[in-house]
């Protein structure tokens, strides 16, 4: 599932998608004509797992509202289009980003066909039994399977109506389409769609440079000061422990310190952020396991996704794991003592 951001005069236009294709560098994704129709520049692309990429627009149909997209290869897997039409009654599950981003599948059922005389759009689309966002434009139906059986352009009255699988079929695979027939599947494509590659929008380089600075500006850290330790007389006899707290024995010395490890983790987070509170949980949690990891506060530019996991090695930045549910999830691997 993707998110389909337009560059339009006077704005930006949203819409949704789906990435039905992908080779060792690109991959390909379906939205509506109408979602990319107003363009002034390269739409971006945001994949599911976070991943951003300037499009390419490859071709369109306006008769069947299709677009198809090109951008590099985003490590997700992509949907598999159905081998025939979805029946009546069938399960089908509509997903978009909605006009705020935000993420939604409802569970639905398909109505059948409607033939339709508009000028806008004329022909035979699949009607679903439930009603779409705006924003949600170009967004997958899926069967219960997880095969791409339609791509939503419009809603009224609590009804959706989207391209079906032979309209996606003709637009994306013309040389090797047939028409389907329900429960008469075709022969699989073999053939891989021609690779067209993408320009890449030159901001993301600038934020990409702006992002190793700040990695490397953490990196120069050497230590962070921790609090003194306690019921000790002179401070001879503490031992540093895993926070930077000086032994049981020792007070009143210097405060205690820890070296920066040669492997150690930062997480880049906005502690202003809603989850904070559950982010700042998990590190702690993770730090009894692996005590070398720090927090560093947003910085005065834009870095992509937050928060970020950055791995060191040697003081050098081997790895970045980024989105809430990926740093989570390293967290809680650290804190089994395990790699994330």
């Amino acid at each position: 599932m993707v998110r389909v951001a337009v560059p339009e005069r006077g704005g930006t236009g949203y819409g949704s998608g789906a990435l039905i294709a992908r080779d060792s560098k690109h991959a390909w994704l379906l939205t509506n004509w109408h979602v990319v129709r107003g363009a002034t520049g390269m739409p971006t692309v945001t994949y599911s797992n976070g991943q951003r990429f300037a499009a390419n627009i490859i071709k369109v149909s306006v008769t069947e509202d299709l677009a198809l997209l090109a951008t590099l290869r985003p490590n997700v897997e992509p949907l598999k289009v159905a081998s025939h039409a979805a029946q009546q009654n069938e399960t089908a599950t509509l997903h978009g980003y909605g006009p705020l981003g935000s993420y939604r599948a409802i569970d639905a059922r398909v109505r059948g066909y409607k033939t339709l005389r508009q000028p806008d759009h004329p022909g035979t689309w699949m009607a679903i039994s439930a009603e779409s966002r705006p924003g949600d434009s170009g967004g997958p139906v899926v069967n219960g399977r997880n095969e791409l059986i339609g791509v939503l352009w419009g809603s009224n009255y609590g009804e959706t109506l989207a391209a079906h699988t032979t309209q996606i079929r003709r637009f994306v695979w013309p040389d090797r389409c047939q028409p389907l027939r329900p429960r008469q599947p075709t022969r699989p494509i073999v053939q891989p769609l021609r690779p067209v590659a993408p320009q890449r929008d030159p901001r993301i380089d600038v934020l990409v440079a702006r992002l190793d600075a700040l990695q490397k500006q953490v990196a120069s850290i050497n230590c962070e000061p921790g609090p003194a330790g306690k019921d000790g007389r002179d401070g001879k006899d503490g031992a540093p422990g895993k926070d930077g707290l000086a032994g049981k024995d020792g007070t009143n010395g210097d405060p205690a310190t820890t070296p920066v490890s040669s492997h150690h983790y930062v997480v880049v987070a906005d502690p202003k952020a809603g989850g904070w509170p559950r982010l700042s949980g998990e590190i702690s949690h993770a730090r009894e396991a692996f005590h070398a990891i720090r927090v560093s506060g947003l910085p005065s530019f834009p870095v992509g996704v937050i928060p970020q996991l950055v791995e060191y090695r040697a003081g050098d930045p081997v790895r970045v794991i980024k989105g809430s549910r990926e740093v989570s999830a390293a967290l809680a691997r650290i804190a089994k003592g395990e790699q994330p």
